[in-house]
């Protein structure tokens, strides 16, 4: 809830150390602000300048309280005084201020965890995460450490000094690489610590599960016990709408399982007509098949680990798929870029021991006429298909993008065009660019604004994301010719999923994944002395 940089819900409320005040995000004026109340009252207070804000949290005081708008972390007091900008991020997903007072923040969208002082300053990494994403910060009681969840519902501890990320398993701490079965580790997001002696989260079905837990020695001292239900989860990255007061207080929003979302199809006239083969799930990452007839989806069971399938549009049948795609795939190649070999592998999709491999050379994507987009060292090339399973030979002119996290490339029909999505440091945020393959190499951002996940439409134009707006460019018609300006297509509750979250059909419609359709609530229920009943 709030102005997230990609629209991903965040908890939208934090109460006091005291536990005597609230502060809830809110919506008013088309835009977000925090509003404060005593839980003892009932006057509703808004705090100035704290326009955008989700994602709030308090001082260890509880005098000031901290938040985020845009990818800028900020402060305000509740008693007055100016909200005061501390540090500009990237993509920040909870903030969390210690004692000694720094504000830890899982920034680079679970990428990276930073400390930022609370007067403001540098921003100081602590930790860099690898093959795992973490978000939401959380206190664990008597330790240098937080927990931390990924969207895949692995439960980490993080050294605030070190940066060490070990995950909370079963019969105690696992470190990221020994993980041998997903059953030996706590599943679930958003954790929290309840004093005296228990741990909280949200497992993929909904649920708000508890173990009773050590934090001295991260131990699990009992089974998983669903203790309630009903609570709102958001999409994503499981962020529950919960929390619990030092004295025992329980205080949530009711709702939905907000990762349990559905695929629609939107068509040009503001139509949505839901994918009812496969009902409601999990999804991420999808990529539509050249012909619009399957799609390949990444699914996050309520049980077992996250994989890659297939749905066959026409028949309704799901299927496994061998492995998780890197580049591009079509009815009968998958092309994966393995870092270890430098190579690209070359296979079936449902026999990855046929691989062909294609030394010194990443695919990236290959356009719905057989159009391939390649790069060999930091050079991109556009060519054909026909020579890929002979091991594609670099032309003689290639051309470089000078974005180093350039990500999504989607090559046009015809091959005269590359779009990307690339960060866009001094604001923490995604842009769209627009490249030219051959001479004269030339290169725009096409995105005013914040964009990401560009697709190109049958009739040739750039469609991308921007939150939850969908935007149409037009490429330059000539050499020397400018692209059109960013204009505006469609808005909805539509998620914006690890990956690419959207793609479009031969026939023009958009393919997007729908969220519960309640977003928003005007209540809280609050639970007294709740804790002793765990």
């Amino acid at each position: 809830i709030g102005g997230t940089p990609l629209g991903v819900g965040t908890r939208a409320f934090a109460v006091s150390p005291d536990g005597t005040t609230l502060v809830f995000v809110g919506q008013s004026a088309g835009t977000t602000r925090l509003y404060l109340r005593p839980l003892g009252g009932a006057a509703i207070t808004e705090l100035a300048g704290t326009e955008g804000a989700y994602a709030p949290f308090f001082s260890p005081d509880g005098g000031s309280v901290g938040f985020f708008s845009g990818s800028r972390l900020k402060r305000t007091a509740l008693q007055g005084g100016a909200t005061v900008t501390l540090a500009d991020l990237v993509l920040p997903y909870g903030g969390l201020w210690l004692a000694d007072g720094r504000i830890l923040v899982a920034s680079n969208e679970g990428g990276a965890l930073v400390a930022v002082a609370s007067s403001g300053g540098a921003v100081v990494r602590i930790a860099e995460f690898t093959g795992v994403r973490l978000t939401f910060p959380e206190p664990l009681a008597g330790r240098d450490a937080i927990m931390m969840s990924s969207p895949e519902g692995r439960i980490a501890m993080v050294s605030i000094t070190s940066g060490r990320v070990r995950l909370i398993g079963m019969r105690g701490l696992v470190s990221p690489d020994s993980v041998t079965a997903e059953s030996e580790l706590l599943s679930g997001t958003h954790p929290k610590y309840v004093t005296p002696g228990h741990l909280l989260y949200h497992s993929a079905d909904g649920a708000v599960m508890a173990v009773a837990f050590d934090p001295a020695s991260a131990r699990v001292l009992s089974a998983p016990a669903p203790v309630l239900s009903g609570v709102r989860v958001e999409s994503i990255w499981g962020a529950g709408q919960l929390l619990v007061t030092r004295d025992g207080t329980l205080i949530y929003a009711r709702g939905e399982n907000g990762r349990l979302t559905s695929l629609v199809w939107r068509d040009g006239k503001g139509g949505v007509d839901t994918v009812r083969a496969f009902g409601r799930a999990d999804y991420g990452d999808l990529d539509l098949s050249a012909d619009g007839a399957r799609i390949l989806i990444r699914i996050c069971p309520t049980r077992g680990g996250c994989a890659y399938q297939t749905l066959d549009l026409g028949g309704g049948v799901q299927s496994a798929f061998a492995t998780e795609p890197d580049g591009w795939w079509d009815r009968d190649r998958v092309f994966k870029w393995m870092a270890a070999l430098h190579a690209t592998l070359v296979y079936p999709p449902d026999n990855l021991s046929m691989a062909d491999t294609m030394r010194g050379i990443a695919v990236l994507d290959v356009a719905r006429d057989g159009g391939v987009l390649y790069a060999t060292g930091d050079t991109l090339h556009a060519g054909t298909a026909a020579g890929l399973l002979a091991r594609l030979r670099a032309p003689s002119l290639g051309f470089r993008v000078p974005e180093a996290n350039a990500w999504g490339h989607q090559l046009r029909p015809g091959g005269e065009w590359v779009a990307y999505t690339a960060g866009l440091q001094e604001v923490g945020d995604w842009r769209v660019y627009l490249a030219r393959t051959r001479t004269p190499f030339e290169r725009w951002r096409v995105s005013p604004g914040s964009g990401e996940e560009p697709v190109w439409s049958p009739a040739g134009d750039l469609v991308y994301r921007e939150g939850t707006r969908w935007m149409r460019v037009t490429p330059p018609s000539a050499p020397g010719g400018r692209p059109g300006p960013a204009t505006f297509m469609f808005s909805g509750p539509y998620l914006n999923v690890l990956g690419r979250s959207h793609d479009i059909a031969p026939d023009g419609r958009s393919l997007l994944v729908a969220g519960p359709e309640q977003t928003t609530t005007n209540q809280l229920v609050m639970v007294t002395n709740w804790a002793a009943r765990l």
